[in-house]
């Protein structure tokens, strides 16, 4: 069990930090001005989202261990 929670810390780590370079290359600045209203910053948001998605995933799979 020990051996799938490292795993499953590692590829959290590193979504993490593959999904920011991403996001940023492939996100315009200024892609949620029309849905959202909002001016800039549109791939730090995102990835923020992102973020959360992972945390919660991360805390969905820790549940047994408590």
């Amino acid at each position: 069990m020990k051996a799938l929670y490292t795993g499953m810390a590692v590829s959290g780590v590193l979504s993490a930090v593959a999904i920011l370079p991403i996001t940023q290359m492939l996100v315009p600045e200024t892609a949620l001005q029309a849905s959202m209203g909002l001016e800039d910053g549109a791939p730090m948001r995102l990835y923020g989202a992102a973020l959360v998605k992972v945390i919660n995933i991360i805390a969905l799979l820790m549940v047994p261990l408590l």
